[in-house]
């Protein structure tokens, strides 16, 4: 008899929340007003995730934009919103300098536009927004895409609704830190499920815009939080897809016949790995190591310590990073034209329909392939995050001087021919970082430990959200999932 009460329960609660709703939101109401698990979780491929710039990018109002189209948001906000949102602008100018340049886009709560500086300092090992060390079941890698709580915590230090706002990210001035940076957020935001119509790029820096007369700034920095904040759990999204593990890798390398658990399948249409990194770093001439490991990796001669190995992917294609961009030499860190960009990656051989994998050496300089591929040529494209760190560190002392990190019996082993061209290793051997494996982790079934995290917690009930130390105002927000009346 219980049992026949239930479709009646549910048929009442129903009846509450739509006659609350004015105008609900496709799926996500019911879950969102019940405070329970939603029942559906979006998840997106990377071809979903793609999408192409128009051929000008004054002509684009997410991805890519220009000055001039920066300008016209800024100004015009309260009178004419764009992409179907209903929130507010927030300007996220991402320093790594730690002196501003001076000019802040200028906010305005009648408008609804709201400007921040952000600092990050590239020299100290980052636990926020650019990154944080997390153990993906085999290996512990600083500067991977940081946990949803962190994520969350951002997005309250600065008031955002994720689903509502539109927001801007810029280099605050014109140098290769601030910029990669600025692309590091970025992929974290679509990473963690922003859909592409709640942020932008801008193709320049701030400081670069306001000299060219191209911005209208401001010298006065905002330090007010329009307190808007909901949590990335309200967008029921699941972008994680956009991380490739290194499990992934082997897999795609190997045609899909690993016995790894959790590995992505194989698209169609195939994968091509494409290295962000220099020539010298991709077809070492020198024995003496090239690639600086992570900071809290020791060696026995103190410091210079190295990876084991140089080299590259097997089967990767070199596109420097620089190459997209007008001139880095003379610190003009713009995206060329759509077409010159296409161009480049023509001359490379990156195929337009393979789904690239792209790696530097530590996922910052990738960031650069990740977006042109994806939000300037729509070509799916994930990104290696542990990148050539994490890859030369899956090693075995062949030569038997003391370093080996992994047992020679290791599945996970990548200094084999099958999966690493070129390979170069380490003298003297001293230099070589030292780590330790247990035997769980060199043995290890699966990589996917992060990203099925990440995953639990996109599922998981509850805010996800808590107070936020720092940034322009140094107060914190809170916040639960998404308004059950789509608010």
């Amino acid at each position: 008899m219980k049992n026949l009460f239930k479709p009646v329960y549910i048929v009442l609660i129903l009846s509450l929340v739509l006659g609350e709703c004015k105008n609900p939101k496709n799926y996500d109401f019911v879950p969102a007003f019940l405070k329970l698990v939603p029942i559906f979780v979006k998840t997106n491929t990377a071809e979903e995730l793609s999408f192409s710039s128009a051929d000008s990018y004054d002509d684009n109002s997410f991805g890519l934009i220009s000055f001039r189209k920066l300008n016209q948001i800024v100004n015009n906000w309260d009178k004419t919103k764009i992409n179907q949102l209903n929130g507010k602008v927030v300007v996220l100018q991402i320093d790594t300098t730690g002196t501003s340049n001076g000019f802040f886009i200028p906010s305005s709560a009648q408008r609804q536009v709201y400007s921040y500086y952000v600092y990050i300092n590239p020299n100290a090992v980052s636990t926020g927004i650019f990154g944080q060390s997390r153990n993906n079941g085999v290996l512990e890698t600083e500067l991977i895409v940081p946990e949803g709580r962190v994520v969350d915590n951002f997005l309250g230090e600065y008031g955002i609704n994720p689903a509502q706002d539109y927001i801007v990210i810029a280099a605050d001035s014109s140098n290769q830190d601030s910029f990669l940076y600025s692309l590091r957020l970025y992929y974290t935001l679509r990473y963690w499920g922003l859909d592409k119509k709640n942020i932008a790029f801008l193709n320049g820096s701030v400081r670069q815009g306001v000299q060219l007369g191209e911005i209208t700034a401001s010298t006065s920095q905002n330090r007010e939080i329009k307190q808007s904040f909901a949590s990335l759990k309200s967008l029921y999204t699941d972008n994680t897809i956009l991380q490739a593990t290194v499990g992934d890798i082997y897999h795609a390398i190997s045609n899909g016949t690993t016995t790894f658990e959790n590995v992505t399948s194989i698209p169609a249409n195939g994968i091509q790995f494409v290295d962000a990194r220099s020539s010298q770093e991709y077809s070492p001439s020198t024995t003496t190591g090239i690639t600086v490991p992570n900071r809290s990796r020791t060696c026995p001669i103190g410091s210079n310590c190295k990876v084991p190995f140089e080299g590259r992917i097997r089967g990767a294609k070199r596109l420097e990073w620089s190459e997209l961009l007008v001139s880095s030499s003379t610190n003009d860190f713009r995206f060329k034209t759509k077409a010159e960009i296409k161009q480049t990656f023509q001359l490379r051989g990156v195929s337009e329909t393979q789904t690239i994998i792209a790696y530097c050496d530590r996922g910052l300089r990738s960031n650069a392939i990740f977006f042109a591929a994806g939000a300037i040529l729509g070509i799916p494209v994930r990104l290696y995050d542990a990148s050539w760190i994490e890859w030369s560190s899956l090693a075995f002392d062949e030569n038997g001087d003391g370093w080996s990190n992994l047992s020679g019996s290791s599945p996970w082993r990548s200094d084999r021919s099958g999966r690493t061209e070129g390979l170069t290793t380490t003298t003297p051997s001293n230099a070589i970082i030292r780590l330790s494996f247990q035997t769980a982790s060199a043995f290890s079934s699966s990589s996917y430990k992060t990203r099925e995290a990440d995953k639990l917690y996109l599922r998981t009930v509850g805010s996800g959200s808590s107070s936020g130390g720092g940034g322009s105002s140094g107060s914190g927000a809170s916040g639960g999932g998404g308004n059950a009346c789509g608010g």
